[in-house]
């Protein structure tokens, strides 16, 4: 059976606490301006479970759900 090609089971996608959003790793993460501080900030794209872009590759390890993979990030 085929994976859909999403971000929630893309090999880049780190899911979130809230599990319906997560951060791409694809590329580096972004320098960004803040609003309401002078400094600068550098984070990753936030995208739902749902969203999909052109650069999905599935996950290496068979049986490698995104749960599984925000634990590993985090330990």
């Amino acid at each position: 059976m085929q994976q859909e090609r999403q971000c929630q089971t893309c090999r880049f996608w780190l899911v979130s606490r809230l599990r319906s959003t997560g951060e791409c790793r694809r590329r580096a993460p972004q320098v960004v301006a803040q609003i309401r501080a002078p400094d600068m900030q550098s984070i990753f794209p936030t995208t739902a479970g749902t969203d999909w872009c052109g650069e999905w590759e599935a996950c290496r390890a068979e049986g490698t759900y995104p749960e599984e993979r925000e634990l590993v990030a985090l330990s």
